[in-house]
């Protein structure tokens, strides 16, 4: 008899842990934001997942850097990703040397309120030389 209960009593442990592990995860917003959204004011709701997604050649000492941004606002954990353009299979197996690709920031809208976000596409290596490019867009969060 004892050991029918203890055979019942872990079944029910068993069963019950996986409920816990089959629990719905609730899914985390996402929005995607590129060069064409330069300029404008976005509204995304607090814990959105914020990627922007620039074009740029790394190869050519140039990169995106973020130049100014609001942390109470906004979480920035990680460096860019750079990614190379990468084409056709041919490019794929035999990446050209050059070839512009994407550099990849990841936000989290972490407060409520207005964060103005700009990026600057330089060399950084040359301080006190002018962005050949500029992004700035003002993020509205709620």
């Amino acid at each position: 008899m004892k050991k029918h209960i203890s055979l019942i009593c872990l079944c029910m442990s068993l069963a019950l842990s996986s409920c816990t592990f089959f629990q719905k995860t609730e899914k985390v917003p996402r929005i995607i934001i590129t060069e064409d959204n330069n300029g404008e004011k976005i509204q995304v709701d607090k814990g959105t997942v914020i990627e922007i997604i620039l074009e740029g050649n790394i190869t050519t000492g140039f990169s995106w850097e973020i130049d100014s941004v609001e942390p109470a606002l906004l979480d920035y954990s990680s460096e860019p990703e750079y990614t190379s353009g990468k084409k056709s299979l041919t490019q794929l197996f035999q990446p050209k040397e050059g070839t512009p690709g994407e550099f990849h920031f990841i936000f989290t809208a972490i407060e409520t309120g207005e964060c103005h976000l700009r990026l600057i596409y330089h060399q950084p290596f040359s301080p006190g030389t002018i962005p050949l490019n500029v992004f700035y867009i003002t993020l509205d969060i709620h």
